[in-house]
């Protein structure tokens, strides 16, 4: 699995989750690197490997087995996200900053978006490649339209000089996309007409791009020659950012992009969605695999011994 082409700068602290307090913290003392000369530098920067927003997806499901497990593990490999809080709608992109602590709802909050967003990019790339695919159907698990409506309002006065104030809504020729999972509007509006999976489309860009604003850095990379230029080089764009949950949109966003494959895991006792290392690849892991292998001799040989 490859890199991403985006540099990640750590803090240059660990982190872990402390349950009691429910947060994710910082462990100092900061790491780095001395030259021998008194000079001080942070951990070189890094290039996450592909597949980063699944992993850190799978984290929202807290009933599952392994769950605390998989949630330190997490942290003490990446850290903090990197946010100094959720923002007041949905509407808004993320607080990103540098902070000494992060509540562990925020990584729950993040980690269930990031899983909606992967499954509504799964079903829109499934409904190209296959004809026959219930997209609509599909799409429903997770996205909806409602009714949006135009709220106002009048008053009457009273006699003791108060008002009473009445809601008026009225059908407009629009409606809103909605996760269905909490009823939660995502901020995007559609003529009625618009067909869900183009809509659905729309809904993938728009949050993963809002969601990349004020945590991404464009800068130059690689300067070359290149006949081509009329300044006789080109420029090689480089993408940073010093916050994981920039990195994991980023990340989302790169799957996009170059069209890479997102699975469900198929032993039916998982929900772990992953990025396939190689296109006949059906597990999240060996133990899927195997769980799943072992599920199927004992119903076969069930089945034989009836």
């Amino acid at each position: 699995m490859k890199n991403t082409n985006l540099l990640f700068y750590r803090s240059g602290y660990k982190a872990k989750v402390d349950w009691g307090r429910g947060k994710v913290v910082v462990v100092p003392p900061r790491q780095v690197d001395d030259d021998g000369q008194g000079i001080w530098f942070l951990p070189p920067r890094e290039r996450p490997l592909r597949g980063l927003s699944s992993r850190f997806a799978n984290l929202r499901n807290t009933k599952k087995k392994g769950f605390k497990a998989d949630f330190e593990s997490f942290v003490a490999e990446f850290g903090l996200l990197g946010i100094l809080g959720l923002p007041g709608n949905a509407y808004k992109s993320p607080m990103y900053g540098e902070s000494w602590e992060e509540e562990i709802n925020w990584w729950l909050h993040y980690a269930s978006e990031v899983y909606r967003l992967l499954r509504l990019y799964r079903i829109i790339r499934k409904a190209r490649n296959n004809k026959d695919y219930d997209a609509e159907g599909a799409l429903e698990e997770i996205l909806v339209f409602k009714q949006a409506y135009k709220i106002s309002y009048t008053g009457k006065l009273q006699d003791n000089s108060q008002y009473i104030w009445t809601e008026h809504k009225e059908e407009t020729p629009f409606v809103d996309a909605v996760w269905t999972e909490n009823e939660t509007e995502t901020g995007q509006c559609f003529p009625e007409t618009t067909p869900p999976i183009e809509a659905a489309s729309y809904v993938l860009i728009s949050i993963v791009s809002r969601n990349l604003a004020g945590g991404i850095i464009l800068g130059k990379g690689k300067v070359v020659p290149s006949k081509k230029s009329p300044m006789g080089y080109s420029i090689v764009e480089q993408r940073y950012t010093n916050y994981l949950l920039a990195a994991i949109y980023n990340d989302l966003w790169e799957l996009i992009r170059d069209d890479q494959p997102v699975n469900v895991c198929g032993y039916s006792g998982c929900t772990n969605i992953f990025v396939p290392q190689r296109k006949t690849g059906e597990y999240c892991s060996d133990a899927c695999r195997v769980a799943s292998n072992r599920k199927r001799k004992a119903q076969a040989q069930k089945n034989n011994g009836q």
